[in-house]
């Protein structure tokens, strides 16, 4: 996605929750992230382990 945008480059300034139109860019953008997570394996990923994270 070159230069491509959700929302415009307002800082401090979230999407707005209660309008349906920002949540479905949001589902949007989300999918397209997962879509491309999955084309393939990670390869430097830290496993999340108690023993190193955990109390």
């Amino acid at each position: 996605m070159p230069d491509a945008q959700l929302f415009a480059r307002r800082g401090g300034h979230a999407p707005e929750l209660d309008n349906n139109e920002h949540l479905f860019e949001l589902g949007r953008f989300l999918d397209h992230l997962h879509s491309v997570g999955e084309l393939k394996k990670f390869q430097h990923r830290p496993a999340l382990t108690v023993q190193d994270y955990g109390r």
